[in-house]
């Protein structure tokens, strides 16, 4: 495709550049002024903020009241469906646990740090209910629904995915969460294709942050379990390590050598489990397209030299060997009000790693 000969933006790009700019004062807005610090409940605070995110969709339904509710794709599917979307959500698992152990390496986790220090103090399914229920519902149906509908209307729907997964991405703020929000954001936005709802992405969305909420919550629990052990332990005078394990722990070369094997290991295994899942969450996808009468709508939105591989590959989605065409025209995603909303939410990532590694105090 020659995109010198791409047309202007449609006018449903640029409202995404405008929603970007009011999440940017709404959420940006509430936290500089102290608003949000008046909130004391950490649940409450993160559901006003995920509620501050859907607000500015506010523009879509003023700029076309008769396509805002087609936009957000809330549309029932099948069992089956959902249940394969669950299931590559969890094939897509790896990528998240590579993306977070990558990013770890010169960023911390976000999520791990932010979150976990209010576990204590926040019951479970408040947690939950702010951090996975809210989220799945608010910003799958803004994100995966209005916003990529709205790139789709440039009639480039793989082009769409791209455009929508990254400004999901950066509205995180920080580079650990966009890195995996940018990727698993990729993968629902073809669920999506494949199903034309965002019931299933929902579901996905709410399955990732619940395993992980409750992940962490197990291992608090563990760790506060393990340390009033070794209390009781220390308090009738018992030991905590055997005498052999102790003489391996003083061998701090051997422990560096373990712990260096270690880590090359885990990375390894992290790498293979993260193309391996990502080749079954394809193969899910595909199945899903399948399932619900969409494998030539995929085949029309995927890149050529994808569908090539496609078509010749037998277990894929060559049913459909002639792909649908889009009967919108091609035109640009990209806009000036779109670039400037970016370009804001970049400087946030900036501003936030500049802080975090002590370049701004």
């Amino acid at each position: 495709m020659n995109k010198s000969k791409l047309g202007k933006a449609p006018f449903e790009a640029r409202l995404v550049g405008v929603y970007m700019l009011m999440a940017f004062l709404a959420i940006q807005g509430t936290s500089y002024f102290g608003i949000l610090s008046k909130v004391e409940s950490y649940w409450l605070r993160n559901s006003i903020l995920e509620i501050l995110m859907f607000l500015p969709i506010v523009v879509f339904f003023a700029g076309d009241k008769n396509q805002f509710v087609p936009m957000m794709r809330v549309k029932p599917v099948k069992i089956r469906v959902l249940l394969l979307a669950v299931v590559v959500e969890m094939c897509m698992t790896p990528v998240i646990w590579l993306c977070n152990l990558v990013t770890e390496l010169f960023t911390p986790n976000v999520v791990e740090i932010g979150v976990g220090s209010y576990v204590d103090e926040t019951p479970y399914f408040l947690m939950i209910l702010s951090m996975a229920v809210i989220p799945a519902i608010v910003e799958e149906v803004s994100v995966r629904g209005i916003i990529q509908s709205a790139f789709s209307r440039s009639g480039r729907k793989f082009a769409a995915i791209l455009m929508s997964s990254a400004c999901f991405g950066i509205m995180h703020g920080n580079v650990n969460q966009f890195v995996y929000a940018f990727i698993m954001g990729i993968a629902f936005g073809f669920v999506v294709e494949a199903t034309d709802s965002v019931i299933p992405v929902a579901v996905m969305h709410f399955f990732t942050n619940w395993f992980a909420l409750t992940l962490l919550y197990y291992v608090r629990y563990v760790t506060i379990a393990q340390g009033q052990l070794k209390g009781v332990l220390e308090l009738i005078g018992g030991k905590v390590a055997s005498p052999e394990i102790e003489a391996v722990q003083q061998n701090s070369q051997l422990m560096d050598v373990v712990s260096t094997a270690s880590d090359v290991i885990a990375v390894v295994m992290n790498v293979l489990f993260a193309v391996a899942g990502v080749f079954a969450a394809y193969k899910l996808i595909c199945r899903i397209a399948v399932i619900t009468g969409r494998t030539g709508h995929m085949l029309s939105i995927i890149p050529e030299f994808i569908k090539k591989r496609v078509i010749k590959n037998p277990g894929g989605m060559q049913a459909e060997k002639a792909a649908a065409v889009s009967d919108l025209p091609c035109t640009r995603i990209m806009n000036p009000v779109l670039a400037i909303g970016i370009l804001i939410w970049i400087g946030v990532i900036v501003l936030y790693e500049c802080i975090v590694h002590g370049v701004i105090v």
